[in-house]
């Protein structure tokens, strides 16, 4: 951790619903949180920002959020390409109160990835990798399933010239409860990891399984990470428990 001067004073500020959290206290002055998460891996000059207040921003699609203490917003379904990847019978897209309060997706900046379940995540996989071919003529050189250093992640090698950035990849977009669509760019899909001894680039997709289980059961489609949350305007209104989503430009 860095060291600060003794004169100043660090920590963590919750942005839960909890009781204690930093919004629960300002709650009775303040009901409207903002927050822009900036893309530092592709555009180092860009900026994050957050915000508090009561007045709502403008051009935003919005969905309702559920849950006591965390954001879970229903996922509708996901297409990448066009293609519409099959969630019919999956039970766990939206949020259920009485199934220990899990399903869904939570929105969660402290997750640097986006975690999916089975069999969700093996489907999103299948049709991204196919899509990711047909546009770029190459394979994934690690899978979840491998015995890589970088064992849960789907990565992909590029020359030390090709800029990352211009890549074409896979069109991905996650479909929400009301109509809420969030078309997601390379940046929201991918993070550079290393680079090897011949300057190669390896970059990772991060959308990853998630194995967590409640009494045996799978608990959701599960969560909305921060790299995926990137670039988005995203509002939170505490009073009328809805969240809203704009592709944006941080600062």
């Amino acid at each position: 951790m860095s060291q600060l001067p003794e004169n100043h004073t660090y920590g963590l500020m919750s942005l839960s619903l909890s009781p204690e959290s930093f919004i629960s206290q300002i709650a009775s002055q303040y009901n409207v949180m903002s927050y822009c998460l900036a893309n530092q891996v592709y555009d180092a000059t860009t900026r994050g920002w957050m915000s508090f207040g009561n007045q709502h921003s403008k051009n935003l699609s919005s969905t309702s959020f559920f849950g006591n203490d965390d954001f879970f917003v229903n996922l509708k379904g996901i297409t990448i390409d066009g293609i519409a990847i099959d969630v019919s019978d999956i039970t766990t897209l939206s949020y259920d109160p009485n199934f220990n309060g899990f399903g869904g997706l939570w929105l969660d900046t402290g997750s640097t990835a986006t975690y999916l379940q089975e069999p969700l995540h093996s489907r999103f996989l299948d049709v991204f990798i196919a899509s990711m071919k047909r546009r770029t003529n190459i394979y994934p050189d690690s899978y979840p399933d491998s015995n890589s250093d970088v064992n849960g992640l789907t990565c992909y090698s590029f020359k030390s010239d090709v800029n990352i950035s211009s890549v074409e990849v896979p069109q991905v977009t996650i479909h929400l409860e009301d109509d809420v669509d969030l078309h997601l760019e390379i940046e929201n899909l991918f993070g550079i990891i290393d680079v090897d001894s011949e300057n190669n680039q390896r970059t990772c997709l991060m959308f990853v399984e998630d194995k967590i289980f409640v009494g045996g059961d799978f608990i959701g489609p599960r969560i909305l990470g921060g790299i995926t949350q990137q670039s988005f305007h995203i509002e939170i209104d505490i009073k009328e428990k809805k969240i809203g989503f704009a592709r944006t430009k941080c600062i």
